[in-house]
Parts: structure tokens; C-alpha cells; sequence
């Protein structure tokens, strides 16, 4: 009888592990997907002619990392087809010419409605995923999500496109201040629940509130400074995510890293 309660029960503990690291997972999908989305926007500015080489570079580390991560929730097509197209667009406009550049807004425009069908089809399995499992990481994933979604929301709003074309993908502008308010009051609240993890939080805090006016704003053009720290921001949290969530689950975090 106690052994197989004991089966019984390290079989519902292996699920509730796997289910931890899957909503890891999810959150590193959907918020690679914004910031592919906000390099794209700043890379492929038809108006900027010497465009910084390291938002090129994030695009493709969003890519690499998408592609790591969607593997690793048994690639749902739902998730594995925009990244696949992600993926054509981004080696295709790397080789088109400046001379072409009238060409990009169109493309960037197939971009955010690819992400928009990427982060459907991620909250969907992520909101599956919290009804079956539990996780204390909530608070620190949504911080993530919020604060990438509020960087593309910012590359979106300075991107020669129309507004009529940027609607379906721009959050309301009233909503600004409220989600500004949110990720600010989440940092506060996060360092007081997690001190030990200050070294993480607290750069990632300041990080913020030194663009957090600008990312506000709604003129000028897509600007890679806000990208560069903003970026590292949203890295830095998933990162601390996924090692709180192996250990939590009292794993090695070396050889799940690996994974």
C-alpha cells in the first residue's frame, strides 16, 4: 500500500515539475517573440540608413531562443509555423539591400501579425499550464512579459506605419500609464518578496526607471538604446526565472541548463 501511494505520488510531482518548467518555457516564447519584434522594428527602419548591427543581433538571439523553447514544449504547430516564418523573414531582410528599404514596412507589418498569432496561441498553453500547476514564479514571469510587450508596444509607436495599420497590435495608449504604473509597483513588490534575488532584480529595477519616461513617449524614431536595456532587462528576469523554477523543483541547474 505505501509504495504504491509513494508511485502515486512521485508520478503527480514529476507532472507538477514538468509543468513549472514548462510555463517557463511559455513565458520565454512570448516574450522573445516581442523582443524579436521590437528589434525587427528598430533593425529595419527604412529611415535610419546605418542602423546598430546589435539589434540585428537581438533579433536573432530572440530567434535562437524561440526556437530552443518551442522544442521543448513539443513544438506546437500553433507556435512552430509563425516562428518558421520569423525565422525567413528575419535571413531575408538581413540580405535585402538599403536601396530596398521602401520595402520593410510592409514586411514588419507580417512580423507583428505573426507575433500576435505567436502570443495567442502561448497564452492559451500558458493559461492551460497555470489551471494544472501552481507556480510561485507568476508574478516574476508577468513582470517580464509586461515589460517586453511595453518595449514593442514603444518600437510600434515610432515606426513609419499608419495608425490604422498599428492598431491591431498597439496596446490602447490609455492603458500606458496603468501598465507603466504596474511594472514599477511589481519591482517594489518583488524585491521585498525576494531580497536574495537582488542581485538580478535590483539592476533590472534601475534599468527601467532610467527609460521609463522615454518609453512612454510616441515620437521620434525606433530608438536601440531603450532596446539594449530594456532587452537585457527582460533576459535577466526569464533567466532568474528558469534557475528559481529548477530549483524549486529541486534540480541540478547545470544540467538543466543544458537541456
Amino acid at each position: 500500500m505505501r509504495s504504491a501511494l509513494f508511485l502515486i505520488l512521485a508520478f503527480c510531482c514529476s507532472f507538477a515539475r514538468a509543468g513549472l518548467l514548462e510555463i517557463q518555457h511559455l513565458n520565454e516564447i512570448r516574450t522573445n517573440s516581442d523582443l524579436y519584434a521590437a528589434s525587427m522594428m528598430v533593425y529595419f527602419n527604412p529611415k535610419d540608413r546605418t542602423p546598430d548591427e546589435r539589434s540585428l543581433a537581438a533579433a536573432f538571439q530572440a530567434i535562437v531562443i524561440m526556437d530552443t523553447k518551442i522544442n521543448q514544449v513539443d513544438n506546437p504547430l500553433a507556435m512552430r509555423d509563425p516562428y518558421e516564418e520569423m525565422n525567413q523573414i528575419l535571413k531575408k531582410l538581413e540580405r535585402t539591400k538599403r536601396s530596398e528599404s521602401d520595402t520593410f514596412p510592409s514586411i514588419i507589418l507580417r512580423v507583428l501579425q505573426l507575433n500576435k498569432d505567436m502570443q495567442a496561441a502561448v497564452d492559451e498553453a500558458y493559461r492551460a499550464e497555470l489551471t494544472a500547476t501552481q507556480t510561485p514564479l507568476n508574478l516574476l514571469n508577468n513582470q517580464s512579459y509586461d515589460i517586453a510587450r511595453l518595449l514593442m508596444d514603444y518600437q510600434l509607436r515610432r515606426y513609419p506605419l499608419d495608425d490604422e495599420q498599428k492598431a491591431p497590435f498597439r496596446i490602447d495608449p490609455a492603458q500606458l500609464p496603468a501598465l507603466d504604473k504596474k511594472i514599477d509597483d511589481t519591482f517594489v513588490v518583488l524585491l521585498e518578496k525576494r531580497p536574495e534575488n537582488a542581485d538580478y532584480l535590483d539592476p533590472a529595477y534601475r534599468n527601467y526607471r532610467f527609460v521609463r519616461k522615454q518609453l512612454l513617449q510616441s515620437k521620434g524614431r525606433p530608438n536601440g538604446g531603450a532596446e539594449f536595456y530594456m532587452t537585457r532587462t527582460v533576459i535577466d528576469l526569464n533567466d532568474l526565472g528558469a534557475t528559481l523554477a529548477i530549483e524549486t523543483q529541486g534540480l541540478d541547474p547545470e544540467n538543466m541548463q543544458n537541456r
